[in-house]
């Protein structure tokens, strides 16, 4: 994991992140942070596990499982029941929460679903010119105009088209025909 200071949130998560310290310090709720595959899901839920060790005053645990879509919801819900002094802070994918919500009986905390939006198109241009520099300004327009703006397929793209601009992909095309043709 990066330092804290090495981390790039844009606006929304900054925001995310506040939302939870709030309601974990405020709310006895299930928190649960829902984003696509590289936005950036797993990075929140350590900040805010750090930020949750800086207000533990509660006396609670915080319980963070990242890929809760992951498990048997039956047992999550079992773990979240019977787990005293304990907050959870769970996150999956897009829509995952929605079997646990429907599972839930009157005598579990309520669950806040938050979801992790996209960078807007200047927070990933902030992100590729501070975190890739050595992208040049008209790969940049060209990754920003194709790509989901989320911050790992940003960093592949990056990636991507680091490898074409050295002509390893056309050297790649190249070396699996040869392959293809060899078996």
């Amino acid at each position: 994991m990066n330092k804290p200071a090495d981390i790039y949130l844009d606006r929304s998560r900054k925001t995310l992140l506040d939302l939870i310290a709030q309601l974990l310090q405020f709310s006895e709720a299930v928190i649960y942070l829902e984003g696509p595959a590289g936005s950036g899901r797993t990075t929140l839920l350590e900040l805010a596990r750090r930020n949750f060790t800086q207000l533990e005053d509660s006396g609670d645990e915080l319980q963070v499982i990242d890929d809760a879509d992951e498990l048997n919801p039956a047992e999550l819900l079992h773990r979240i029941e019977h787990s005293s002094n304990c907050r959870f802070l769970l996150s999956g994918l897009p829509g995952s929460s929605r079997l646990l919500r429907e599972l839930l009986s009157s005598n579990t905390p309520a669950l806040e679903r938050l979801s992790i939006a996209p960078f807007t198109r200047p927070d990933a241009e902030y992100f590729l010119v501070n975190h890739c520099p050595a992208v040049p300004k008209r790969h940049r327009q060209a990754i920003l105009n194709r790509e989901r703006l989320y911050p790992q397929q940003l960093i592949q793209a990056t990636y991507l088209q680091e490898l074409s601009q050295r002509g390893f992909t056309h050297r790649c095309s190249r070396l699996s025909a040869l392959a293809a043709i060899i078996i």
